[in-house]
């Protein structure tokens, strides 16, 4: 059992883990050790049935590649799928019973592989190992979709501001435009004052004429 982060991880019903190895026997002992953990298991007898899976299926946890293999070696299989963005975060642990030459282990870390398990497959080692490394990506997947929230809350907060800042803008004309009505209409009255003064001064002066 995983251990609780206090992160909403998926259940692990939900892992899926691709085994890819050119022996029946090797796929079926891997997935028999990994089924006590409840794991979603996907085999590939080559590199080549590898890659046609991953091209529809892209949400592994991890893969288990198999050095040795004819047509595409476990190495040149992971060239390829680490070529394409949406698997470059996938973690790929080797799985070799030759080659454990420090130029070979070298080779598969250069290539992207994160680990190294060695046949005749220890069945706790294993385990363990997956283990580790599928709460890692679960980790790394979780932190990736909190950035992911984290764009979409700034972005809406960026937005949020510039709708302030347009609002305050729209408000500061209109106040603009209030005071220079005012201004306007203050003008207007002092006009309509002078006006009443002159004709009240005009309409009086033929009455003091004719009282005179």
């Amino acid at each position: 059992m995983m251990r609780n982060t206090g992160i909403r991880d998926k259940p692990l019903s939900d892992i899926n883990i691709l085994v890819v190895d050119d022996r029946e026997d090797n796929l079926i002992s891997i997935e028999t050790i990994l089924e006590k953990d409840n794991y979603t298991i996907t085999k590939a007898n080559s590199g080549r049935a590898a890659l046609r899976i991953l091209l529809n299926q892209n949400d592994f946890s991890l893969i288990l590649m198999d050095v040795q293999m004819p047509g595409l070696s476990g190495y040149e299989t992971a060239s390829l799928i680490y070529q394409r963005d949406k698997l470059k975060d996938i973690p790929i642990i080797f799985i070799t019973a030759h080659n454990q030459e420090e130029k070979y282990i070298f080779k598969g870390y250069k290539t992207g592989g994160v680990d190294y398990i060695n046949k005749p497959v220890h069945p706790e080692l294993l385990r363990v190992k997956v283990g580790i490394f599928v709460e890692l990506y679960r980790k790394n997947n979780q932190l990736r979709i909190n950035e992911k929230k984290l764009l979409v809350a700034n972005q809406s907060l960026t937005k949020e501001i510039e709708e302030r800042k347009i609002s305050e803008r729209k408000i500061r004309l209109l106040n603009e435009q209030l005071l220079k009505n005012n201004d306007h209409l203050k003008a207007v009255n002092e006009e309509l004052d002078r006006f009443a003064y002159v004709a009240s001064h005009d309409l009086q002066e033929p009455l003091r004429k004719i009282l005179v």
